[in-house]
Formats: C-alpha cells, structure tokens, sequence
C-alpha cells in the first residue's frame, strides 16, 4: 500500500510540474515542447483526480468536505490577494470580489485558481452521474462508451456559452462563461471519470514495454504531423481525435515514469514531497513566480533571460512546498489552509 501512495504521489508531482511550466517563462524558450505538453496536462490533472476518488455515501459530506479543502483556500487566497493588490492599485474591488464568486478564471486576478472551485465542481457532478446511472456495477465496454459519448458532447459544447449575448431588463449583458468555469465540465468530467473508472487498473499499474513504445510512438506522431492542441479553460481544441489520442498516450506515458521513479529512492522521496504538496503548488506558484521576476528585475535590470526562466520556475514549486511545511506549524494558517478535521 506504502509503494502505492508514493507511485501515486509521484504521479501528482508530474501533473502539477507540468502546469507550473505552461504558467511560467519557459514557454517563451521552449513554447513547441510546452505546447505540446498541452495535450497531457490537464487531462493527467483531471484524471489523476479521478484515480483518487472514491465514492462517499452522503453528498452533503462530499460537498461540503471538498468545499473545506478546496472552496475555502481558494477563497482565502484570492481575497487576500485582491486586497493586496487593491493597497497598490486602483483597483474596482466590487468588481473583482464578484470575479472572485464567479470563478471563472478571466475574471480572476489569479488565473491558476480557477482549478479549485472547478475541481470541486467536477466532484459534485462526478458524484451525482455516478450515483444516478450505477454504472460503476457495468461493464467495462459500457464504461467506454459512455466515455466516448461525452467527448462527442463535450467536444460539441465548448463554446456554446462563451461570449454569448443575453438581454435582461432591457440591457443588453455578455455572457463570458458560466460559474465555476462549468461550461467546460463535460469534457473534464471525461477525464476525472476516465481516472476513476479504471484506478485499480492505475494503481496496480504495471509497466508494459510494448505499450509504451507504442504509446511513445503515437503520442510524438501527432504531436509533429498533426496540430492537435488542447487548452480547456479557453476552449480551444484543435483536432479533437489526435487530441484524445494523444491524451491517452501521455497518461500511459506518465505512468510509466512515475513507475519508474517510484523505484528510486531519492528520486521518489523528492517527487512524493512535491506531489503531497500539490495543492500549495497550483494556489501558489504564480505567486511565487511574480515576486521572483520583481526580484530578479530590480537586481538585474532585465526583463526576461532564461537564468531568470528557469529560477522562476524552480521557485515555484520548491517555495510553495515550503511555504506548506510552515502554515502547518502556524494554527490559523493550517485552519485556513488546511481540512479542519486536520488542522486540529
């Protein structure tokens, strides 16, 4: 069981990197290799999300334990951000406190954020589909189809409610997405269901060569004779099969490499750390990042360099990790931060 949560662990570690690098510099140095990334990142993200969860028996439990542990950090952080930010700037607050409620990440002055309030929705609807169709006690074939059936409707519905117009009252609004960024759940629901509909399978993984040569093969094909490309939270998704061929690669290939640094030590210990600190990690690392750059800035008077990139980067995620270790030894922090059942 211990090999199990390390592997998973590690896992975890991957899928935040790899978000941590789409937000950071390195893209302008490496903007093809972190495209390309695109067509794991969320996906993994989402379905490793799914890997984890497990069924409660009560709703009002879940709903209001992932609130605990994801509405209210996120709530906390942007707040304290806004209120940062409205000290240096002029700001309107009035405005930026209904982004902050809305969720929807163009209005949040953290983009990254938008993760959490969505995840906690993409648990809410997990839940309520699985308990309404049982299809947890089906069969595997109907689990796939049932996957395939929402990528076609998930595929379908991407844009219908963005930037939509809408009168009210005889004026006219804009409609710029749906609260909780809910306007992309089918096709993140695809995933997280995807993780959870075969987690034994992910955490019995069990390396296979050819497999993975395969899925080594498939994945850099379309990744250099298609344009496949994926960025969900501003639904864009060019070439939906490729795209999903090349999901299922990357996972497989993911996989594979936290297999694979499971089975070292060092490498293991490092990964774990990173991937237990993950929630810290995505509220954080923009953070981190902005305050390096002001940093690296004002000693070196440059605005961009890949010493910089890269020290932006690393402080992403090695500060968040330590900021966790210190909010757990300060109550008020753990109680904010932190599941109350284990901040006490």
């Amino acid at each position: 069981m211990k090999e199990r949560i390390v592997f998973i662990d590690i896992a975890k570690a991957i899928s935040i990197i790899l978000v941590a690098t789409a937000h950071s510099q390195l893209f302008d140095y490496f903007p093809e290799t972190i495209s390309a990334m695109s067509l794991i990142r969320l996906p993994f993200f989402f379905f490793i999300a799914g890997v984890l969860f497990s069924e409660p028996v009560s709703f009002y439990r879940l709903a209001l334990k992932k609130a605990d542990s994801l509405l209210k950090p996120y709530f906390v952080t942007a707040i304290f951000f806004l209120f940062v930010v409205f000290i240096v700037k002029d700001i309107d607050i009035e405005k930026a406190l209904l982004g902050i409620f809305y969720g929807y990440v163009s209005v949040l002055m953290l983009e990254p954020l938008w993760f959490l309030p969505h995840l906690w929705l993409v648990l809410i609807v997990a839940y309520l589909f699985l308990k309404l169709t049982n299809i947890n006690a089906r069969a595997n074939i109907t689990k796939v189809l049932t996957l395939i059936f929402l990528a076609i409707i998930g595929y379908l519905s991407l844009e219908h409610f963005q930037y939509k117009a809408f009168f009210f009252a005889g004026t006219e609004y804009a409609l710029i997405g749906l609260p909780f960024t809910f306007d992309i759940i089918v096709m993140t629901l695809l995933f997280f269901l995807s993780g959870h509909f075969f987690k034994n399978y992910a955490i019995n993984f069990s390396l296979s060569p050819k497999i993975l040569y395969l899925s080594l093969i498939t994945f850099f094909t379309v990744v250099i004779f298609t344009d496949a490309y994926i960025n969900l939270n501003r639904k864009i998704f060019v070439s939906p099969i490729f795209v999903f061929l090349g999901s299922c690669s990357g996972i497989y290939i993911l996989f594979s490499l936290s297999a694979y640094l499971s089975r070292h030590s060092s490498l293991a210990s490092l990964f774990s750390i990173i991937g237990s600190s993950s929630l810290f990690v995505l509220i954080f690392h923009g953070i981190f990042s902005i305050i390096v750059y002001k940093t690296y800035k004002l000693i070196f008077a440059v605005d961009s360099s890949p010493v910089m990139a890269i020290c932006m980067f690393l402080a992403s995620i090695i500060l968040p990790v330590l900021l966790k270790k210190t909010f757990e030894r300060i109550p008020l922090l753990r109680a904010l931060y932190f599941p109350l059942n284990k901040s006490r």
